[in-house]
Protein backbone atom coordinates (compact mmCIF):
# COMPACT_ATOMS: atom_id res chain seq x y z
CA UNK A 1 0.00 0.00 0.00
CA UNK A 2 1.45 3.62 -0.70
CA UNK A 3 2.15 5.65 1.86
CA UNK A 4 0.69 9.08 2.06
CA UNK A 5 3.20 12.18 3.24
CA UNK A 6 0.91 14.53 5.08
CA UNK A 7 3.32 17.47 5.44
CA UNK A 8 0.88 20.76 6.67
CA UNK A 9 -2.80 20.53 6.62
CA UNK A 10 -5.99 19.94 8.02
CA UNK A 11 -7.14 22.05 10.83
CA UNK A 12 -10.06 20.02 11.24
CA UNK A 13 -10.18 18.36 14.66
CA UNK A 14 -11.87 15.34 12.94
CA UNK A 15 -9.05 13.16 12.80
CA UNK A 16 -6.86 9.88 13.67
CA UNK A 17 -5.04 6.86 14.89
CA UNK A 18 -1.96 3.33 16.83
CA UNK A 19 -0.92 -0.19 16.41
CA UNK A 20 0.03 -3.28 18.09
CA UNK A 21 0.23 -5.34 15.73
CA UNK A 22 1.53 -2.98 12.80
CA UNK A 23 4.64 -4.20 10.53
CA UNK A 24 8.35 -3.17 11.74
CA UNK A 25 9.38 0.69 11.58
CA UNK A 26 10.84 1.81 8.61
CA UNK A 27 14.43 1.96 8.07
CA UNK A 28 15.50 5.07 8.08
CA UNK A 29 13.69 8.15 9.16
CA UNK A 30 14.60 12.18 8.47
CA UNK A 31 17.46 12.98 10.99
CA UNK A 32 15.54 16.43 12.44
CA UNK A 33 12.38 17.70 10.77
CA UNK A 34 8.99 16.48 12.24
CA UNK A 35 7.39 14.33 9.77
CA UNK A 36 3.59 12.97 9.79
CA UNK A 37 3.27 9.32 7.35
CA UNK A 38 0.06 7.59 7.30
CA UNK A 39 -1.07 4.06 5.30
CA UNK A 40 -4.56 4.58 4.40
CA UNK A 41 -6.34 1.97 6.68
CA UNK A 42 -2.78 1.27 8.51
CA UNK A 43 -0.11 2.16 9.99
CA UNK A 44 0.25 6.62 11.13
CA UNK A 45 3.84 7.49 12.21
CA UNK A 46 4.41 11.30 13.82
CA UNK A 47 8.17 11.38 14.40
CA UNK A 48 10.70 13.63 15.54
CA UNK A 49 14.51 13.06 15.39
CA UNK A 50 14.16 11.14 19.19
CA UNK A 51 10.79 10.48 20.05
CA UNK A 52 8.74 8.53 17.15
CA UNK A 53 4.82 7.63 17.70
CA UNK A 54 2.95 4.67 15.85
CA UNK A 55 -0.74 4.43 16.26
CA UNK A 56 -3.46 2.02 14.63
CA UNK A 57 -6.31 1.87 13.77
CA UNK A 58 -7.58 2.11 17.13
CA UNK A 59 -5.30 4.70 18.62
CA UNK A 60 -3.62 2.05 20.11
CA UNK A 61 0.29 4.02 20.45
CA UNK A 62 3.97 2.49 20.38
CA UNK A 63 6.31 5.00 21.28
CA UNK A 64 10.39 4.93 20.34
CA UNK A 65 13.55 5.89 20.43
CA UNK A 66 15.23 6.61 17.29
CA UNK A 67 19.09 6.45 18.13
CA UNK A 68 22.20 5.24 15.90
CA UNK A 69 19.51 4.05 12.96
CA UNK A 70 17.40 1.98 15.32
CA UNK A 71 14.50 2.16 16.71
CA UNK A 72 14.12 1.30 20.45
CA UNK A 73 10.52 0.86 22.49
CA UNK A 74 9.88 -0.44 26.14
CA UNK A 75 6.03 -0.03 26.23
CA UNK A 76 4.13 -3.20 25.09
CA UNK A 77 0.46 -4.05 23.19
CA UNK A 78 0.02 -7.61 23.73
CA UNK A 79 -2.32 -9.04 21.33
CA UNK A 80 -4.95 -10.18 23.90
CA UNK A 81 -7.52 -7.74 23.92
CA UNK A 82 -8.14 -8.53 27.42
CA UNK A 83 -4.77 -7.33 28.37
CA UNK A 84 -4.10 -4.33 26.28
CA UNK A 85 -5.36 -0.49 26.47
CA UNK A 86 -4.83 2.55 24.71
CA UNK A 87 -2.62 5.14 26.36
CA UNK A 88 -6.14 7.43 26.79
CA UNK A 89 -9.05 5.59 27.51
CA UNK A 90 -12.56 6.11 29.21
CA UNK A 91 -15.08 3.99 31.30
CA UNK A 92 -19.00 4.63 31.05
CA UNK A 93 -20.67 3.48 34.42
CA UNK A 94 -17.76 1.26 35.01
CA UNK A 95 -17.49 -0.23 30.90
CA UNK A 96 -14.34 0.74 29.81
CA UNK A 97 -14.68 2.12 26.38
CA UNK A 98 -10.81 2.08 24.71
CA UNK A 99 -11.31 1.12 21.02
CA UNK A 100 -11.84 4.05 18.90
CA UNK A 101 -12.12 3.60 15.25
CA UNK A 102 -10.02 5.78 13.44
CA UNK A 103 -11.18 8.71 10.92
CA UNK A 104 -8.92 8.15 8.15
CA UNK A 105 -10.33 10.51 5.78
CA UNK A 106 -9.19 13.75 8.00
CA UNK A 107 -6.39 12.65 9.81
CA UNK A 108 -4.18 16.19 9.66
CA UNK A 109 -1.36 17.79 10.69
CA UNK A 110 -0.89 21.64 11.93
CA UNK A 111 1.52 24.01 12.27
CA UNK A 112 1.73 25.65 16.01
CA UNK A 113 3.65 27.73 17.89
CA UNK A 114 3.52 28.24 21.98
CA UNK A 115 5.74 29.06 24.67
CA UNK A 116 7.55 25.78 23.34
CA UNK A 117 8.05 27.27 20.25
CA UNK A 118 7.19 26.38 16.90
CA UNK A 119 6.16 23.05 16.35
CA UNK A 120 3.40 20.41 15.03
CA UNK A 121 0.14 19.51 16.08
CA UNK A 122 -1.23 15.89 15.10
CA UNK A 123 -5.46 15.93 15.13
CA UNK A 124 -6.68 12.19 15.19
CA UNK A 125 -10.36 11.38 16.13
CA UNK A 126 -12.09 7.67 16.37
CA UNK A 127 -15.28 6.90 17.39
CA UNK A 128 -16.56 4.04 20.05
CA UNK A 129 -19.67 2.57 20.83
CA UNK A 130 -20.66 1.65 23.95
CA UNK A 131 -22.75 -1.39 25.08
CA UNK A 132 -25.92 0.81 25.24
CA UNK A 133 -25.63 2.20 21.81
CA UNK A 134 -24.05 5.86 22.37
CA UNK A 135 -21.11 6.50 20.12
CA UNK A 136 -18.23 8.59 21.93
CA UNK A 137 -16.33 10.79 19.92
CA UNK A 138 -12.36 10.91 20.81
CA UNK A 139 -9.79 13.67 19.57
CA UNK A 140 -6.30 13.13 20.29
CA UNK A 141 -3.95 15.88 19.95
CA UNK A 142 -0.49 15.31 20.07
CA UNK A 143 2.48 17.90 19.27
CA UNK A 144 5.99 18.06 18.80
CA UNK A 145 8.00 20.60 18.86
CA UNK A 146 11.50 21.73 16.86
CA UNK A 147 13.93 22.31 19.88
CA UNK A 148 12.16 19.35 22.10
CA UNK A 149 13.37 16.05 19.94
CA UNK A 150 12.94 13.90 22.47
CA UNK A 151 8.83 15.27 23.74
CA UNK A 152 5.77 14.92 22.88
CA UNK A 153 2.52 16.50 24.23
CA UNK A 154 -0.80 14.34 24.20
CA UNK A 155 -4.32 16.06 25.55
CA UNK A 156 -7.56 14.00 24.57
CA UNK A 157 -11.02 15.31 23.81
CA UNK A 158 -14.51 13.12 24.26
CA UNK A 159 -17.54 13.96 23.82
CA UNK A 160 -20.83 12.09 23.83
CA UNK A 161 -22.49 12.05 20.21
CA UNK A 162 -26.43 11.21 21.44
CA UNK A 163 -28.98 13.66 20.80
CA UNK A 164 -30.94 12.41 23.98
CA UNK A 165 -28.98 10.15 26.10
CA UNK A 166 -26.40 11.81 29.12
CA UNK A 167 -23.59 9.23 30.24
CA UNK A 168 -21.83 8.83 32.88
CA UNK A 169 -17.70 8.79 33.06
CA UNK A 170 -16.46 6.62 36.12
CA UNK A 171 -12.77 6.63 35.09
CA UNK A 172 -10.69 8.70 32.42
CA UNK A 173 -6.84 7.47 31.61
CA UNK A 174 -4.21 10.07 30.64
CA UNK A 175 -1.39 7.90 29.81
CA UNK A 176 -1.62 3.96 30.42
CA UNK A 177 1.27 2.31 29.32
CA UNK A 178 2.28 -1.48 30.38
CA UNK A 179 5.95 -1.96 30.03
CA UNK A 180 8.26 -4.41 28.81
CA UNK A 181 11.86 -4.43 30.31
CA UNK A 182 12.93 -7.26 27.89
CA UNK A 183 12.30 -5.06 24.71
CA UNK A 184 14.98 -2.43 26.17
CA UNK A 185 17.13 -5.66 28.17
CA UNK A 186 17.34 -8.88 26.51
CA UNK A 187 17.49 -12.07 28.93
CA UNK A 188 15.82 -9.75 32.06
CA UNK A 189 13.01 -10.16 33.90
CA UNK A 190 9.56 -8.00 32.09
CA UNK A 191 9.18 -5.87 35.76
CA UNK A 192 13.22 -5.48 35.67
CA UNK A 193 13.22 -1.68 35.38
CA UNK A 194 14.98 1.22 37.66
CA UNK A 195 12.00 3.98 38.48
CA UNK A 196 11.96 7.38 39.58
CA UNK A 197 9.43 9.47 41.19
CA UNK A 198 9.04 13.06 40.86
CA UNK A 199 11.68 16.02 39.51
CA UNK A 200 13.61 16.13 42.21
CA UNK A 201 17.23 14.88 41.57
CA UNK A 202 18.03 14.13 45.40
CA UNK A 203 14.85 11.61 45.51
CA UNK A 204 16.83 8.26 44.86
CA UNK A 205 15.64 5.93 41.85
CA UNK A 206 13.93 2.49 42.98
CA UNK A 207 14.03 -1.35 41.38
CA UNK A 208 10.58 -2.73 40.76
CA UNK A 209 10.22 -6.30 41.83
CA UNK A 210 7.78 -8.55 41.58
CA UNK A 211 5.20 -7.01 43.92
CA UNK A 212 5.93 -3.66 43.18
CA UNK A 213 2.98 -1.51 43.49
CA UNK A 214 2.77 2.15 44.05
CA UNK A 215 0.66 5.32 43.44
CA UNK A 216 0.83 9.44 43.73
CA UNK A 217 -1.66 11.40 44.05
CA UNK A 218 -1.39 15.39 43.25
CA UNK A 219 -3.79 16.83 45.11
CA UNK A 220 -2.58 15.41 47.90
CA UNK A 221 1.08 15.25 47.99
CA UNK A 222 1.48 18.84 46.16
CA UNK A 223 3.90 17.94 43.04
CA UNK A 224 3.66 17.45 39.99
CA UNK A 225 3.02 13.93 38.92
CA UNK A 226 6.42 12.48 37.38
CA UNK A 227 7.57 9.08 36.87
CA UNK A 228 10.54 7.43 34.88
CA UNK A 229 11.37 3.94 33.76
CA UNK A 230 14.55 2.70 32.14
CA UNK A 231 16.90 -0.20 31.55
CA UNK A 232 20.03 -0.24 29.99
CA UNK A 233 18.69 0.51 26.53
CA UNK A 234 16.38 3.53 27.22
CA UNK A 235 13.89 5.44 29.37
CA UNK A 236 10.53 6.68 29.39
CA UNK A 237 9.16 9.30 31.07
CA UNK A 238 6.02 10.63 32.01
CA UNK A 239 4.93 13.43 33.11
CA UNK A 240 1.63 16.22 33.93
CA UNK A 241 2.10 19.62 32.41
CA UNK A 242 -1.37 20.88 33.39
CA UNK A 243 -2.41 23.93 34.98
CA UNK A 244 -3.70 25.19 37.26
CA UNK A 245 -4.99 22.98 40.60
CA UNK A 246 -4.22 19.07 38.49
CA UNK A 247 -5.69 16.10 39.79
CA UNK A 248 -3.71 13.17 38.21
CA UNK A 249 -3.39 9.82 40.64
CA UNK A 250 -0.17 7.98 39.32
CA UNK A 251 0.15 4.34 39.97
CA UNK A 252 2.55 1.93 38.84
CA UNK A 253 2.51 -1.79 39.20
CA UNK A 254 3.43 -5.14 38.35
CA UNK A 255 0.73 -7.18 36.65
CA UNK A 256 -0.02 -10.72 37.08
CA UNK A 257 1.96 -11.54 33.66
CA UNK A 258 5.06 -9.66 35.26
CA UNK A 259 4.76 -6.73 33.15
CA UNK A 260 4.51 -3.18 34.56
CA UNK A 261 1.90 -1.07 34.44
CA UNK A 262 1.77 2.75 34.78
CA UNK A 263 -0.94 4.73 34.59
CA UNK A 264 -1.91 8.61 35.01
CA UNK A 265 -5.92 8.32 36.13
CA UNK A 266 -7.88 11.12 36.18
CA UNK A 267 -9.69 10.54 39.56
CA UNK A 268 -13.65 11.63 40.15
CA UNK A 269 -16.81 11.28 38.17
CA UNK A 270 -18.44 13.65 35.46
CA UNK A 271 -21.78 13.60 33.59
CA UNK A 272 -21.87 14.55 30.22
CA UNK A 273 -25.40 15.67 28.77
CA UNK A 274 -25.91 14.82 25.04
CA UNK A 275 -23.05 16.25 23.03
CA UNK A 276 -21.30 17.37 26.01
CA UNK A 277 -17.36 17.24 26.30
CA UNK A 278 -14.46 17.11 28.45
CA UNK A 279 -10.44 17.34 27.85
CA UNK A 280 -7.98 15.37 30.08
CA UNK A 281 -4.85 17.39 31.29
CA UNK A 282 -2.01 17.76 29.23
CA UNK A 283 0.75 14.95 29.53
CA UNK A 284 4.47 15.06 28.49
CA UNK A 285 6.17 11.68 27.44
CA UNK A 286 10.02 11.71 27.07
CA UNK A 287 12.61 9.06 26.11
CA UNK A 288 16.15 9.33 26.85
CA UNK A 289 19.12 7.22 27.45
CA UNK A 290 21.00 6.45 30.88
CA UNK A 291 19.08 7.48 34.33
CA UNK A 292 16.33 9.99 34.89
CA UNK A 293 18.72 12.68 35.37
CA UNK A 294 18.02 13.72 32.04
CA UNK A 295 14.59 13.42 31.76
CA UNK A 296 13.94 14.95 35.16
CA UNK A 297 15.87 18.19 33.88
CA UNK A 298 13.78 18.19 30.67
CA UNK A 299 10.54 18.59 32.63
CA UNK A 300 11.97 20.93 35.42
CA UNK A 301 12.65 23.35 31.96
CA UNK A 302 9.14 22.41 30.20
CA UNK A 303 7.41 22.92 33.50
CA UNK A 304 9.25 26.52 33.85
CA UNK A 305 8.04 27.30 30.36
CA UNK A 306 4.83 26.89 31.48
CA UNK A 307 5.20 29.09 34.15
CA UNK A 308 7.15 31.95 32.50
CA UNK A 309 4.53 32.14 30.55
CA UNK A 310 1.81 32.53 32.92
CA UNK A 311 3.37 35.49 34.57
CA UNK A 312 3.58 37.39 31.33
Amino acid sequence: MALLEVTVVFLSLWLGSCSSHAPSPPASTPSSAITLRATPDGEIWFRHSRIQLRFDGEMYCRVFLYQDGKHYSINDIPPDPAKAKPTHFIAIGGEEVRDFQVDYKNIGASEIRTQFGAGRRLHLAGYAKTSSGVVIEKKLAVELYDDLPDAAFLSATYRNTDQRASIVVTASSASFFRMDATRGSEGSPSYEFSIAWGDANGQPPEQIDPTYSRSFHTTRQGESAFVDLWTQRMGMAVGDLSTGNGNIIAAVEVTPDRKVALNFQVPGTLQLPPNGSFSTPRIVWLVHTGDAHVARERYRELKRRLTHRDHL
